[in-house]
């Protein structure tokens, strides 16, 4: 039997039986739901064109500019740089936990189209 308790950060509160009651079924379908407009997200062909090219002028900002910014501007750059990543691997984790939500409710509904 598959442990339904904890889909990769959306936890399903389903007790120590991991049998899947409604309203485990309910936040599987909210994490399934979820995981598939992050995939979206993440395939959007403009927020990638977003990314890359902020990415790429705090990039550029950061090399260049070394002497008239003084450290704090740099390290304001970089950081502008880590949190990119960090916004594209939220949206990858949120579709990753919806890919095993889906599995989980295929799981329980094997017959579903």
């Amino acid at each position: 039997m598959i442990n339904y308790k904890n889909i990769g950060g959306e936890a399903a509160r389903c007790g120590d039986s991991g049998i899947v009651m409604p309203d485990d079924e309910h936040k599987l379908l909210l994490a399934r739901d979820r995981g598939q407009k992050a995939d979206a997200l993440l395939e959007n062909a403009l927020l990638k064109e977003a990314f890359a090219t902020l990415e790429a002028d705090y990039i550029d900002a950061w090399k260049s500019n070394e002497r008239s910014m003084g450290p704090e501007g740099r390290e304001r750059l970089w950081n502008a740089v880590q949190i990119i990543g960090k916004v594209r691997m939220h949206l990858r984790q949120v579709a990753t936990d919806g890919h095993t939500a889906a599995r989980f409710l295929d799981d329980l509904h094997p017959n579903k189209l």
